[in-house]
């Protein structure tokens, strides 16, 4: 059996009124979407990540 994560960061930071994207904001020198990914990627039960960010990402 295979596991899928789907991380969906494909939100526009609208009510933030920031041009840059919450998932691409630095935390800790990296985007927030690398630390979420990171999680994933460490997790033994994890056999693949999808992830969803809008098209012109």
């Amino acid at each position: 059996m295979t596991a899928s994560a789907i991380i969906v960061a494909a939100g526009k930071s609208v009510r933030m009124d920031d041009k840059e994207r919450k998932q691409y904001l630095l935390l800790d020198g990296r985007p927030l979407i690398s630390h979420t990914i990171a999680v994933f990627s460490e997790c033994n039960m994890i056999d693949e990540i999808f992830l969803v960010v809008p098209e012109e990402d």
